[in-house]
């Protein structure tokens, strides 16, 4: 497989969100960028979550929290009860099924203007 070559500015950008020495997912066929890849697999297959210690920058972080905050006034609250699975037909499992189950969703949507 060819090397994919990211432009300077762009991989810049990038790593001011991307911690890229720790997480070196600019570059995905080496050994170091394939190594994310795999703890991802196997926290996958083990908690069915990841999770990347200091995998967003401290300034990211900053700059997506006030990012949020201007989009809060527009956000609408949404609150129901739906199957995990719910853009799937749920119909005909048994009770105990997870897709048989209702969990509430309380979530926050912001529609675009």
């Amino acid at each position: 497989m060819a090397k994919q070559i990211i432009p300077t500015a762009d991989l810049d950008r990038l790593n001011f969100y991307i911690d890229l020495d720790r997480y070196p997912l600019h570059d995905l066929d080496g050994i170091a960028g394939k190594a994310p890849v795999r703890r991802a697999h196997a926290m996958m297959e083990r908690d069915t979550l990841c999770l990347f210690e200091g995998f967003l920058r401290e300034a990211a972080i900053k700059l997506l929290a006030t990012e949020i905050a201007k989009l809060e006034p527009k956000a609408h609250q949404v609150d129901y009860l739906c199957t995990p699975y719910d853009w799937m037909n749920n119909a005909g499992f048994p009770a105990d099924h997870p897709r048989a189950q209702l969990p509430r969703r309380n979530c926050v949507i912001v529609l675009s203007s």
